[in-house]
């Protein structure tokens, strides 16, 4: 991703209103002196600059309602875990801005994305520059240690990739985020999020296609591949995210030598998130509104 002009981030970052650039001024980030970004490759000037086109998709197309949001830490390492759908990360996209735009006290979530994005031409990049980190433990750990809020989608590509049929059931969890939040002590704020599954709602998964094109999962959904880029495009379902009560594991430092005793850990966040979805499902009148 070739460098954009600060002239033209800067002209981005003035359509913003000045509370919300003040909130980004006040994140949590360790940017160095002489390249501007952290050593994850997150810029403050990027993310000002990027902020617009979010903010678009936050208030205008997805027209976010948060719940619970005070629930997430104002200081100190903590875990965001939630369900994950609708094809390309924008959930996580969502769950940054409201921890930015809606605490009281604003903070920078870095969320852990899967090894493929960051392969895209100029998404990949982008995605680094706004503060996604790649899905490794090592990534993870640096952040903790540091103090940093990170969120984990723990279904991954299987959640992000499933079809319709499949809609708001959490797949299997894996078991990384429950040893992070046991070795560094630190919260997990079980999140649901209503939505994302109709804004790409997918009806079959080509696997051949996605083996030859080295892509995780290849979607029919009601726009792609027929309008081609274009088919990219969400559809404008409406965005509920609830934040629930911190789940607390840190006096389970003993269990991490019993992956029965870990995965048994992460059946109760799974079984927390899943009652979360299930009565955010209720609660909203139809689904994509």
């Amino acid at each position: 991703m070739r460098r954009i002009p600060k002239k033209l981030l800067k002209a981005l970052a003035d359509t913003l209103p000045q509370d919300y650039l003040d909130r980004i001024d006040m994140l949590d980030i360790d940017e160095t002196t002489d390249t501007g970004y952290d050593p994850f490759g997150l810029s403050r000037e990027y993310l000002k600059g990027f902020m617009p086109a979010g903010m678009f998709l936050y208030d205008k197309w997805f027209r976010v309602e948060t719940t619970g949001v005070e629930r997430v830490p104002d200081h100190g390492p903590a875990l965001i875990i939630s369900n994950h759908s609708g094809q390309i990360p924008l959930d996580g996209g969502m769950i940054t801005i409201a921890c930015i735009i809606e605490k009281e006290h604003p903070r920078m979530c870095r969320a852990m994305i899967e090894k493929w994005f960051p392969t895209l031409p100029y998404l990949g990049a982008g995605l680094t520059r706004v503060g996604q980190v790649v899905g490794v433990t090592e990534n993870a750990e640096q952040l903790l240690a540091a103090g940093k809020l990170m969120m984990i989608f723990p279904e991954g590509i299987k959640g992000s990739g499933k079809t319709w049929d499949k809609r708001y059931q959490l797949q299997r969890f894996t078991l990384g985020f429950m040893e992070l939040a046991i070795k560094f002590r630190c919260p997990i704020i079980p999140t649901a999020v209503i939505g994302g599954e109709e804004q790409a709602p997918t009806f079959k998964n080509v696997e051949w296609l996605a083996q030859a094109l080295n892509m995780p999962y290849f979607p029919l959904t009601p726009t792609f591949p027929w309008l081609g880029l274009a088919g990219v495009m969400p559809l404008p379902s409406k965005y509920r995210i609830y934040f629930g009560e911190p789940m607390d594991f840190s006096d389970r430092q003993d269990d991490l030598s019993d992956p029965d005793l870990v995965r048994n850990h992460v059946e109760a966040v799974k079984s927390r998130i899943q009652e979360m979805v299930n009565q955010g499902l209720e609660e909203r009148p139809f689904p994509g509104l």
